[in-house]
């Protein structure tokens, strides 16, 4: 049998154990599959399948098994393995009762995986997907899993408190992200003001606070917002121009502590630092294009240049001489 999942969405509510205290609003959340991955995590991993994946809030294990090139996968945990996975990866679908996760499988470096599924409800009538992202079969992990509020494609980590149409609410999820509850935020708030100096496109661009309860993400954000009184620093993002992207990480960018009731400004983008590194042999300077780092005006870091082409040009001058001892260009897509 090779019952690989083929099918671009499926869902199926869960049953979980009320969470709902008094003032609080239940949601029953269902799982959205998707074959066609597209949502921006904040810090996609891959876990190694290794001879069992774990989904620890069903607490079952779905044996693995190497066969040649290929991979075969237990996916209703009765000890049996039943699906084959070809080493071109694909989409699984794991089964516990009434239940259904699934995962997107890769074959290189090594056998691994990554979610494939979100769990999906609403807020105040605004659609909410919860994705667990570090890959350990829970759903309710602050600051390590990840969520979207909206229809777009950027994920935050997921928050103890989210905004949704300018106004906070707390919430709790249950570990299996069968069941999320919400209530109106009543903690102290501040006044963030953020923009990228750029003239790319903003795709992604998550703040997340020092003590992981508070994560959002700003990438639309035209106007300072109310956000939960935390120290925040930027975390991640992705800017696209003209076809080009960039990936975007914290850096040496330093945290902004937020005051009670007041407003504070962070902003990102130009004009940039370069920091490189080389060495001298035999009279020449010698660079390597991975020991070249950008930052932007915050002390974030831009990495990842897709597609690699044309690098700027370096040069070493002698500042007492006031001469040009060399220039350096590296070749394109090193």
């Amino acid at each position: 049998m090779n019952p690989i999942l083929t099918g671009l969405a499926l869902s199926g509510a869960l049953v979980a154990p009320s969470l709902a205290m008094h003032g609080e609003n239940e949601v029953a959340l269902t799982t959205k599959v998707y074959r066609s991955w597209k949502i921006r995590l904040p810090a996609e991993g891959w876990r190694k399948v290794g001879k069992a994946v774990q989904v620890a809030s069903w607490d079952k294990s779905f044996a693995a098994k190497l066969d040649g090139t290929s991979l075969r996968l237990d996916t209703d945990a009765d000890g049996e393995v039943d699906t084959t996975i070809d080493k071109k990866g694909g989409v699984v679908l794991l089964t516990h009762g009434k239940e259904r996760l699934a995962l997107r499988l890769r074959s290189a470096p090594d056998w691994s995986y990554a979610p494939a599924s979100v769990k999906v409800g609403e807020i105040e009538g605004k659609r909410v997907r919860l994705i667990d992202q570090n890959n350990n079969g829970r759903f309710d992990d602050f600051g390590a899993d990840a969520m979207v509020i909206g229809r777009g494609k950027a994920a935050s980590f997921l928050s103890k408190v989210v905004r949704v149409d300018s106004k906070l609410f707390e919430i709790g999820v249950s570990s299996n992200g069968g069941q999320l509850t919400y209530k109106p935020y009543e903690g102290p708030t501040s006044q963030i003001d953020f923009k990228v100096l750029s003239k790319g496109k903003i795709l992604a661009a998550v703040l997340k606070s020092t003590n992981g309860d508070f994560s959002f993400d700003v990438s639309n954000v035209k106007k300072a917002i109310t956000i939960p009184t935390a120290s925040y620093r930027i975390h991640s993002g992705l800017l696209s121009f003209g076809g080009n992207k960039v990936s975007v990480r914290s850096g040496s960018a330093k945290a902004v502590a937020l005051t009670a009731n007041a407003s504070a400004e962070i902003r990102l983008g130009g004009p940039a630092r370069v920091e490189f590194a080389y060495e001298t042999k035999g009279g020449k300077y010698h660079f390597a294009p991975d020991r070249i780092w950008y930052f932007g005006r915050a002390g974030e870091e831009y990495y990842n240049w897709q597609p690699l082409g044309k690098s700027p040009l370096i040069t070493i001058d002698d500042a007492l001489k006031n001469t040009r001892l060399a220039e350096v260009i590296f070749p394109p897509n090193c």
